[in-house]
Order: C-alpha cells, then sequence, then structure tokens
C-alpha cells in the first residue's frame, strides 16, 4: 500500500514508491490522454487497479486464460 502522493520516509517505501511509480505513472498519464477502458489481469493486475480510479477500468485474474480457452474452443469447431 504506497501513496504515490507522499515521500516515503523510510528506505523500504522509498525502493518501493520509486518501482511503482515508474510503472503507475506513465500508464496514467496515457490513460488520461486516451480515455480508453483499462483491463488488467494476472497477479499484479489486482495492484495496480488500486491505482485507477474509473468506473472503466476492470480485473479479471483470469482474462487471458478465458481469451486462450475461446482461441483454442473456436479452432477446433473450424477443424470438424
Amino acid at each position: 500500500n504506497i501513496n504515490l502522493d507522499k515521500i516515503p520516509l523510510n528506505t523500504n517505501d522509498a525502493i518501493n514508491y520509486a518501482i511503482l511509480n515508474a510503472i503507475i505513472t506513465p500508464m496514467q498519464n496515457i490513460y488520461k490522454q486516451y480515455k480508453l477502458p483499462l483491463h488488467f489481469t494476472g497477479g499484479d493486475g489486482e495492484v495496480l487497479l488500486k491505482y485507477f480510479k474509473s468506473k472503466d477500468t476492470k480485473y479479471d485474474k483470469n482474462l487471458i486464460f478465458k481469451s486462450m480457452h475461446k482461441i483454442i474452443s473456436s479452432k477446433k469447431e473450424n477443424e470438424c
């Protein structure tokens, strides 16, 4: 739970702040510029979602696997 609006006060928080800030800030800038929906997936998606407060941001831990399943299923149907 790193607050990117406040400067960290210890080394551990400073390292986490630097890493998260380097990832989150560019994403937020692009999100503001293009105003497109965001879809987060995977284990880190839930962490990233906390920094984007909008109704058009979504999180699905298994989105990639669901999509892979759809692709495989549609290929099997087309082979028959």
